[in-house]
């Protein structure tokens, strides 16, 4: 496990399971939106309508009310506050940090994370032979890691094999004893700061309009130029098996996929929907949508898929009765109309087809946010029309960042020598077609279970008050960013 960087670093860890848990296509036709709708009646509903009886996980004992509908009167928002408040620790503990500006700004504690992790490998080794007596022929190691950490734990990985453990042919020993990384379990990998303005932010914002409008955040980037994790060598090709769960709806430009090079036998790369903090955790339930559980998909397809990869992880079918505490962790409250986050997820995967982390991928995605986005807009305005008083503040209140939507947008439309697929973004969000609505598990979806905004947007600005303070690398209309790995600048050579 690697610690995130900012949280603190504790030179006792827990090594229990749940010290784990805590840490952590082809290019688009012109015409693509117009299919759309038809691949939303192509996708089986069965796929909402999954089995899930007999999973301990899928308890659904919070019913989620129409809160995100705009369909309904909006008199919901008091009770689910309520219900989140005695929730919020069970649901996602926002990271605490040891120093979150100087963290940020100056990426401080990667090296000491990475020495006290080859340290602590050291000193298992001399404890485990103390204990036991007996020589150690082979050591497994499972390594895990989520945002900057990721990176974190791909670098301990590099550092360990090379620098700690000696190369013998193909093998890589520890004084007398065969080392293998049996897994790598990555979340969301990337080695930028979210306030990194060096060298990967791309012109198009600038182009489109689309600037800080914070001035504190205009001034600290200024000054401190790229926060960078020094770190952008592929996976280690001795790790055995590895899966990079990767948020296939992050669109900051300041924080590009790390990706983990050319894939080998046993190595998985999946786009999972959501922001980075819906792959990650770290958002609480009520803070932008109703739930905070969609980051618990990812979490459980890691832990099965560290299991089989021969992870001593318990058997997910009796974990709630082996280890409650680390179950918690797993555990679906939240449900829309007898459905949880993970059929919802599940679905949503289908309606779109490319989990492959590609450009043209994130390009996919971002265009059915924008398609569901525009429709969220044509159905504010309406609505906004005809409201009065309370009701007309209630609804600002929850949807009145569609506003800076708009304005990005038309940015957008205004600007020239921008990619295709920006522009045919923004126009679906300007031009909705009341005939191309996206399906109602994937409107449920986007509703309820996935967030717009990360988690330090929200330090900046409530949604009501985005429009005045959104930072410069969160748009709506570029998507995500891959980094282009050392190695693969030498093949190009």
């Amino acid at each position: 496990m690697c610690h995130y960087i900012a949280t603190p670093l504790n030179d006792t860890p827990s090594e229990r399971l749940d010290s784990i848990m805590d840490a952590r296509q082809k290019a688009l036709p012109e015409d693509y939106a117009d299919a759309l709708v038809e691949q939303g009646k192509e996708v089986a509903v069965d796929t909402v309508k999954g089995a899930f009886k007999g999973d301990w996980s899928q308890a659904l004992s919070n019913k989620l009310d129409d809160l995100r509908t705009m369909k309904s009167g909006l008199d919901a928002a008091v009770s689910a506050a309520k219900k989140a408040a005695t929730r919020a620790l069970l649901e996602a503990a926002e990271p605490i940090r040891d120093n979150p500006i100087v963290a940020e700004l100056l990426m401080t504690g990667v090296d000491a994370r990475v020495d006290f992790a080859k340290n602590k490998f050291k000193e298992s080794i001399v404890l485990s032979k103390k204990e036991n007596q007996l020589p150690i022929k082979l050591i497994q190691i499972s390594v895990f890691g989520a945002d900057l950490g990721a990176a974190l734990a791909r670098r301990f990985i590099d550092e360990l094999l090379e620098s700690v453990c000696t190369k013998k042919g193909s093998e890589y020993r520890y004084e007398d004893s065969k080392v293998e990384v049996i897994f790598a379990g990555l979340f969301d990998c990337t080695r930028r700061s979210s306030l990194d303005m060096g060298d990967t932010v791309a012109t198009v914002s600038d182009g489109a309009g689309l600037v800080a409008r914070h001035p504190v955040v205009g001034m600290i980037t200024t000054a401190f130029g790229a926060k960078v994790i020094a770190f952008d060598k592929p996976l280690h090709p001795a790790v055995k098996s590895a899966l990079h769960l990767i948020a296939a709806h992050e669109r900051r430009e300041s924080r590009p996929l790390l990706p983990l090079g050319p894939l080998k036998s046993g190595w998985r790369e999946v786009l999972c929907p959501g922001i980075s903090e819906d792959v990650t955790g770290g958002l609480l339930p009520n803070e932008q949508r109703p739930s905070a559980e969609l980051c618990r998909v990812p979490l459980r397809q890691m832990f099965e898929t560290a299991r089989r990869a021969q992870v001593p992880f318990p058997n997910f079918k009796t974990l709630n009765q082996k280890d409650p505490y680390v179950a918690s962790y797993f555990i679906m409250q939240d449900s829309r109309l007898g459905y949880s986050a993970k059929a919802y997820s599940e679905f949503y995967s289908k309606w779109v087809g490319e989990m492959n982390p590609t450009p043209e991928a994130f390009e996919l995605h971002m265009i059915h946010y924008c398609v569901w986005l525009g429709e969220k807009l044509h159905d504010y305005k309406i609505l906004r029309q005809n409201a009065i008083g309370s009701e007309r503040d209630k609804l600002n209140a929850q949807w009145g960042w569609l506003k800076q939507v708009e304005y990005d947008a038309d940015n957008v439309r205004r600007s020239r020598g921008l990619r295709r697929q920006v522009y045919q973004g923004a126009a679906l969000v300007k031009f909705f077609d009341e005939s191309k609505r996206v399906p109602h598990e994937a409107d449920v979806f986007f509703n309820y279970f996935m967030h717009d905004f990360a988690s330090e947007e929200l330090k900046f600005a409530t949604l009501n008050d985005q429009a005045g303070t959104m930072l410069r690398n969160n748009n709506f209309f570029v998507p995500r960013g891959i980094e282009v790995l050392a190695a693969d600048d030498e093949a190009a050579a």
